[in-house]
């Protein structure tokens, strides 16, 4: 195998193993910050500037370094080894440190990021310093310039597949420890490559290794000024991880929320960026004396893809269900097809971006003097822009914007940038090209202008919508169901349903009968909780029993707790309460972060398989709830769905008492305790006389006295 080859498979290797440690320190992190937007953007941060601080110091220290084939085969195997022990620790210690309890805005930032880089610094700080050394062996043994965008396109696609391999394999199959060390046996393949390398060139011919180890690149021809480059650069970063927020809204349109969704489109961007990097190499090539007077062009074309992917985007979201209709295999093949669209939206914008890093950097001069260095400022340049982008955008561009307006004002951004090239190449050669670039851009920016439109609202034929918000946790609606059922509401994030029908007779029983359940099997409670407060139905039932003297409804979405009021008519106006608190956090987060124990915990979160939803079904998390009820405390919660049978098993190895009651068609509401569950029948008569609107809503319910089923073969 030719050295050059073995140099990508290493890249290919280390960056798999790269974001299978970003995945999981992600989930870590989203237990210890809580599954909130801010909190994944400011963990992002984190690794980013763990891995540009790692480039700006093995940069440095490459070209210094007697043996660069040595010191990358050091600097993979310390990975395998410190991100090794980052996970176990993160995995112990995530239920121990405990940060934010729904914290926003600058300190929060400050405060996360600083805690991400504090415990990965180690290891992101040598992944970071990988790509400098493979980039500097490369161009010290082919002297050919695209050699850069071949080797840092390995290192993307293997990120891509690193995803995948992450979300679809290792950690189901795996579990998350042992995820760790597959990513780690990566590493130390990626290391063993590069010294079996130098093995083998010392084994053949010790004095052409010498030659070819110390043969100088050639110089460009024609450069560009450094801060030409060093603008590039930065917009590259920002515009690339603004872009991947942006569609990880969108994508939720047309990919869905599944945990498998955040995989996929993961990878299509990866993917799409190292298809970028290709074709930079064979722009490099062919062009590389014509870039730099391009480089305008570049960053056009930049803007006039992320136009056409906004567009397309646009047009899949409202179509894709027509579309789908003619495509053969569509049940078993769908997530292949997911992809394809996902590949085939992303790609004008993605692969024109990803043409920018490699070519900044191959027209740097500094390059041809010290490429590892190079690239490591580059990397930082690169990274900043990245941090900048993500944050900026998840905080405060979708809040304040919306999805689409977001999209315009990146896209006159590049056209900004583009046209700062444009005027400084009209004023050193007075060609006309560049007056033809700004009026392009002027153009792109017309038809971003008429082709997309102002807001996201998607209604399904005949609906209303009477309530919307969009934020950073996405696009909240609520939108009047037509006649003959005007009294329901449909009540979505995204795309996604959230619960079942507003107004519906089985969604006031389920959530009303989850309050009920829980103060007939423990009717001297006197503090509950509510993690997932939705509608408020639970929480307003719960408002009935005057010995209960604080009710915390903690609910995630800020567009649910606006929108209260439009469900009064069955929550019985619990957000003006005395006794409710409400409370905008990540459910598991809060129980975690607070220093309270209750007597009654409510779970009133139906679906495991969205993003956050998930870490509320562990075993793991039952042990915390048990921990937290006081003696004699029960916990309420909605087994549902095909694998409502393991959902319930789980429930029932952490709580040896339990009892299920038939709620949805596909689910139960379920009473559980550590200790023996007591149905006191002249208690429950006392408390529901001295309280006839407890009576009647056990009777609307169409409560009936029961033990319930407490066997796991009942279904």
């Amino acid at each position: 195998m030719k050295p050059i080859w073995i140099l990508g498979l290493s890249a290919f290797c280390s960056g798999s193993a790269a974001l299978i440690y970003e995945t999981l320190w992600a989930r870590s992190f989203s237990l210890i910050f809580g599954s909130t937007v801010q909190a994944n953007a400011a963990v992002f941060a984190g690794f980013i500037v763990g891995l540009a601080i790692g480039a700006a110091v093995y940069g440095r220290w490459t070209r210094k370094s007697a043996d660069p084939v040595r010191l990358y085969g050091l600097v993979e195997f310390g990975i395998a080894v410190s991100a090794i022990l980052v996970g176990i620790v993160l995995f112990q210690f995530r239920n121990t440190w405990i940060v934010g309890g729904g914290g926003k805005g600058f300190l929060f930032i400050m405060q996360t990021v600083g805690l991400v880089v504090l415990l990965i610094l180690v290891p992101a700080g040598l992944m970071g310093g990988t790509l400098p050394i493979l980039l500097h062996l490369a161009r010290k043994l082919v002297d050919d310039a695209a050699v850069v965008g071949r080797i840092y396109s390995f290192n993307v696609l293997g990120a891509a597949f690193g995803a995948l391999l992450c979300g679809f394999y290792t950690i189901p199959k795996l579990g998350i420890i042992q995820s760790h060390f597959a990513a780690g046996t990566l590493n130390v393949i990626a290391g063993v490559l590069v010294l079996g390398l130098k093995l083998n060139l010392d084994r053949s011919n010790k004095a052409a290794q010498k030659k070819v180890m110390t043969k100088e690149p050639s110089v460009a021809t024609v450069t560009q000024p450094e801060w030409f480059l060093v603008l590039a650069v930065f917009i590259s970063g920002f515009a690339v991880y603004s872009v991947e927020i942006l569609w990880s809204r969108l994508a939720q349109y047309f990919i869905g929320n599944r945990i498998f969704a955040f995989s996929i489109l993961l990878s299509s961007v990866l993917c799409l960026l190292a298809i970028g990097s290709m074709v930079s190499s064979y722009l490099i090539r062919k062009y590389r004396d014509q870039l730099a007077d391009s480089m305008g062009f570049l960053v056009l074309a930049s803007a006039l893809g992320l136009l056409l992917s906004s567009w397309g985007s646009h047009q899949l979201i409202f179509h894709q269900e027509q579309w789908e209709t003619g495509f053969p295999g569509m049940g078993k093949g769908l997530l292949v097809y997911r992809f394809l669209e996902t590949f085939v939206v992303l790609g004008p914008s993605l692969i024109t971006l990803g043409v920018l890093f490699p070519v900044c950097l191959v027209l740097s001069k500094r390059s041809d003097q010290d490429i590892a260095a190079s690239t490591g400022r580059f990397y930082v340049l690169n990274a900043v822009g990245s941090v900048f982008g993500s944050l900026a955008t998840g905080f405060f561009l979708l809040k304040i914007f919306g999805v689409y307006r977001s999209m315009l004002l990146l896209i006159c951004l590049l056209v900004a940038a583009a046209d700062v090239f444009f005027v400084y190449s009209y004023l050193k050669s007075r060609k006309p090209q560049a007056l033809y670039g700004i009026g392009a851009g002027m153009l792109v920016i017309l038809m971003g202008l008429m082709a997309l439109p102002s807001q996201l609202i998607l209604l399904k034929d005949g609906d209303k919508l009477v309530h919307r918000l969009e934020d950073e946790y996405g696009i909240f609606q609520v939108a009047q169901l037509p006649e003959p059922r005007s009294g329901l509401k449909r009540v979505t994030n995204n795309r996604t349903e959230l619960v079942f029908y507003y107004g519906s007779k089985n969604t006031r029983r389920v959530q009303g009968m989850q309050a009920h359940l829980g103060m007939l099997y423990n009717p001297g409670a006197v503090n509950a909780a509510v993690l997932g407060s939705g509608y408020g139905i639970t929480a307003g039932e719960l408002s009935l029993y005057p010995q209960l003297k604080r009710i915390d409804a903690v609910e995630i979405l800020p567009g649910m707790i606006e929108a209260a009021d439009l469900f009064s008519l069955h929550n019985r106006d619990y957000h003006k309460k005395a006794t409710v608190r409400v409370i905008q956090d990540d459910g598991r987060h809060y129980l975690v972060a607070s220093d309270l124990n209750y007597d009654l915990i409510i779970i009133n979160i139906t679906d495991p398989h969205t993003p956050g939803s998930g870490s509320l079904y562990h075993a793991d998390f039952l042990e915390i709830i048990k921990n937290r009820l006081n003696p004699n405390g029960v916990v309420v919660l909605h087994p549902f769905g095909e694998d409502r049978g393991l959902q319930l098993r789980t429930i029932a190895n952490v709580f040896p008492y339990w009892l299920a009651f038939k709620a949805y068609s596909n689910g139960y509401n379920l009473i559980a305790s550590a200790d023996p569950l007591q149905y006191d029948a002249e208690r429950v008569k006392v408390m529901v006389a001295s309280n006839p609107e407890i009576g009647k809503s056990l009777k609307r319910f169409n409560y009936v006295e029961t033990k319930g089923e407490s066997r796991l073969d009942f279904e």
